[in-house]
């Protein structure tokens, strides 16, 4: 399959082309011009996806918006105080699409990034210095068929169009290797081969898209919570299966950084891991109350999107942040025999650095 450039949104969601896609320029900032030991604001790039849910209170902790209210709920003290007391400036940026974190990313306008696992091999490959340091929420996600489509099962999205949020994603890789399970063979829009199209867009509209295709021309979509959550709780789509079921418990974005900001400010790198994974254990290990209330904030209120994550049934909520190198591995491999969208496979455990995650029970 060839490489693809973000696709432009069709019918009324067209979305600016963002520029520079096949190449990243790996031109590297220096953190705001500042001294090496000087505490920085270290600038991590992130969706507001089910997924970074665990990066949007760890990103809002030093001016303790969620944490006013958590002493009323029976916390982990240890988990609080880690919150409460860390010096580490983080700004976590949300932004619109996968493609955006990555451009930014790679321009060195972010210090570190949630990158989808596929898309962090490739840039490794590339010859960007950079390193794995922490797997995402993983919640997993659902694959929807569109009812107005009349997409009740996997094989009617054949001579359809499913939307993806990247293109370099595990969410990609499961949907090919679901299609080819069911004799199906997905590709691009100008692939003559392909019988179901893949379409890249950003997560958040997708459920819009689904709601107005008048053509019936899009079967469905395979993206990120809560949007598919979203689409089926609106009445636009119904769930053909779940990413779960495909592979348990599969990763899916991972936290990169360049390797000059893990080296000249490592202590700093410590802290934000150490928020990310009390972040995690306060939410995914808390009471009940606390998960709704972090879903509020984190989601700006929306209620509709609270309540829809709420009632949908998604997997567990993950126990463990650790990089898994095996796993990585897999996803390398299938990227190059199966897919064909990479030509080398890596040594994963360059890429992967476990340190701080083992120092801090990840």
């Amino acid at each position: 399959m060839q490489e693809v450039s973000e696709c432009d949104c069709r019918r009324n969601f067209k979305q600016k082309k963002l520029q520079g896609d096949r190449n990243c320029s790996f031109r590297v900032l220096a953190i705001q011009e500042i001294e090496v030991g000087k505490l920085p604001v270290i600038r991590i790039g992130h969706l507001r996806i089910l997924d970074h849910l665990l990066l949007g209170l760890a990103g809002d902790a030093s001016n303790a918006p969620m944490l006013n209210i958590s002493g009323k709920l029976s916390l982990s003290l240890s988990d609080e105080q880690t919150l409460q007391q860390t010096d580490c400036p983080i700004d976590a940026v949300p932004m619109g699409s996968w493609n955006q974190i990555r451009q930014s990313f790679c321009d060195g306008d972010l210090h570190g990034a949630f990158l989808p696992v596929p898309e962090a091999i490739r840039l490794f490959s590339s010859g960007m210095d950079i390193k794995i340091l922490l797997y995402d929420g993983r919640p997993g996600a659902a694959v929807v068929g569109s009812k107005a489509a009349s997409v009740d099962k996997i094989f009617d999205l054949k001579g359809k169009t499913v939307l993806i949020s990247s293109y370099y994603s595990v969410h990609h890789l499961l949907f090919y290797r679901l299609m080819a399970s069911a004799g199906l063979k997905p590709g691009l829009e100008n692939d003559t081969d392909a019988d179901v199209y893949i379409e890249i867009v950003p997560p958040f509209i997708v459920p819009e898209m689904l709601h107005h295709d008048e053509s019936c021309d899009i079967g469905g979509c395979f993206i990120e919570e809560p949007f598919g959550s979203l689409s089926i709780g609106s009445g636009w789509g119904r769930k053909l299966c779940s990413s779960s079921g495909l592979w348990p418990d599969h990763p899916s974005s991972v936290l990169v950084m360049h390797d000059y900001v893990i080296r000249d400010f490592s202590s700093h790198v410590m802290d934000i891991i150490r928020l990310l994974v009390a972040a995690n254990r306060l939410v995914y290990r808390g009471s009940d109350e606390l998960y709704r209330l972090s879903l509020v904030h984190f989601f700006s209120e929306k209620r509709q999107v609270v309540e829809q994550i709420l009632s949908s049934s998604l997997p567990v909520r993950p126990v463990a942040l650790m990089p898994d190198v095996q796993s990585l591995e897999i996803i390398n491999r299938f990227m190059v025999k199966n897919m064909g969208i990479m030509k080398n496979i890596i040594n994963i455990a360059d890429l992967v650095d476990t340190s701080f995650a083992l120092e801090t029970g990840a």
